[in-house]
């Protein structure tokens, strides 16, 4: 047997990419499967566990997307819609693949204006403006497959061209990061602005040149998705940022703050990486040996193990693409890469804390509801701290936590006997939000005190 078709993530799950092959050989830490004897658990009482509220997501932003700009997004969706068809049929679309592809992408578009229009008021600026690029993107990428499919329009003309997307994209991302009131405050301002300039740069190498270049209608309907969303962030971010500027009594440049805090914590956050993989790595983008890194010997199927392997593939693929700060490094966006070594290094705190668990021979698998209840609730104490701190970073985080409840709360509140590994997952994803939620007053006060903040 090979690993050949494996996911990385799966290639962890049997032993860790480096040592697959011994498992699979049977020579592995150990042969004994955890649920071969599945532990008992207690339902009683389940039905209650998720009664207390998640808190209310906060908005980490200095501030908020001007309600003209949100309705030019709703005004735009429906001006790339309006000629579709409604509904399209099969005689009018014959082939079933992009009508269906059409209706999706359609549908998608009203789903995520729908979300936006909802969000309008005191939801979080992110939540709004993420689900109003969304919506246009998905409504040109129904426009563009729509209109590849026609002789007489253009794909082209959906949206901006590549040239002028980009153009405009490189403009906000060259005058970032502009004033702030203090260089935390710039990180949270200017991070999601400056993403998206740099995930815009480095999609660039795969978008075609034009839209009536593709290969296929799908592929044009595609090419018209990347160019809107581009179009619209670019959009957006020009209103944050100037509404932000214009909003400050007193301005300060905080750019250079940004790369001097970069430059002090690049050599604590290689030790950290270099820690996880026992000193073996270049840059932050391998997973490492998650066998390796635990003490005690645990059953590939064990629940703390399998939490590990999880969060291992959520935050490795995440720090394989963002900017971490490392030694020799000069990211050409500060804010994000400011932003993306905050997270990195709660995380890598929280891994620490979840492996100290394991290793004490905390199995993560909760005996009955009340266990629940309790993981739960430390979840929820941890992320509350975050939402009440003064420090944007630690909100930031917070914003970015408090949806992570859902999947484990839907478990909990799915049944009076739920299945015992998706017990064992949810109750997992409880410890993990606090571990990280703990973590992140830590890493806050080393962002801080690098910018001198």
């Amino acid at each position: 047997m090979s690993d050949r078709g494996l996911t990385r993530r799966e290639a962890l799950r049997t032993g860790g990419a480096a040592t697959l092959g011994v498992a699979l050989a049977g020579c592995g830490r150990t042969r004994q499967s955890y649920w071969d004897d599945p532990p008992s658990f207690d339902a009683a009482g389940l039905a209650d566990v998720t009664d207390a509220a998640v808190p209310t997501r906060p908005d980490p932003m200095p501030m908020r997307l001007p309600e003209e700009r949100v309705a030019a997004l709703s005004d735009r969706v429906g001006a790339l819609l309006s000629p579709i068809p409604d509904p399209l049929t099969s005689e009018i679309v014959p082939n079933g693949t992009i009508r269906a592809a059409i209706v999706d992408a359609r549908e998608a578009a009203r789903d995520a204006r729908r979300r936006m229009g909802d969000l309008r008021g005191d939801a979080p600026t992110l939540s709004v403006v993420e689900a109003g690029v969304d919506a246009c993107a998905q409504a040109a990428r129904a426009a563009g497959c729509w209109a590849a499919i026609h002789a007489d329009r253009d794909p082209d003309e959906v949206t901006l061209t590549r040239s002028t997307a980009l153009g405009r994209m490189d403009d906000l991302g060259n005058a970032l990061p502009d004033a702030a009131s203090g260089p935390q405050a710039g990180v949270v301002a200017y991070a999601p602005p400056e993403r998206w300039a740099g995930v815009t740069r480095r999609r660039r190498l795969v978008t075609p040149g034009a839209p009536s270049a593709a290969a296929n209608p799908l592929r044009a309907g595609r090419a018209t998705c990347d160019l809107e969303r581009t179009r619209a962030q670019a959009a957006v971010g020009d209103d944050l940022r100037e509404r932000y500027v214009a909003s400050l009594s007193d301005p300060v440049a905080v750019a250079e703050p940004m790369r001097a805090a970069l430059s002090a914590l690049a050599p604590r956050v290689e030790d950290r990486f270099r820690a996880m993989h026992e000193g073996d790595t270049e840059r932050p983008r391998s997973y490492p040996d998650v066998d390796a890194y635990l003490s005690r010997d645990v059953p590939r199927d064990h629940p703390g193990r399998g939490l590990l392997v999880d969060a291992f593939g959520d935050f490795f693929d995440f720090a394989r693409f963002a900017p971490v700060a490392w030694p020799a490094f000069d990211p050409p966006h500060p804010a994000w890469t400011l932003r993306a070594t905050h997270r990195s290094l709660a995380t890598l705190s929280a891994f620490d804390a979840i492996r100290a668990r394991i290793d004490d021979g905390d199995d993560l698998f909760p005996a009955d509801a009340a266990a629940v209840a309790d993981a739960r609730e430390a979840a929820l104490s941890a992320v509350r701290a975050l939402v009440e701190s003064e420090a944007s970073l630690d909100r930031w985080t917070a914003w970015r936590l408090t949806p992570a409840f859902s999947s484990p709360d839907e478990t909990f509140a799915s049944g009076p006997d739920p299945d015992r590994r998706a017990v064992a997952e949810a109750f997992g994803e409880y410890v993990r939000i606090e571990a990280v939620a703990r973590a992140t007053p830590d890493a806050t006060a080393s962002v801080v005190d690098a910018l001198g903040d």
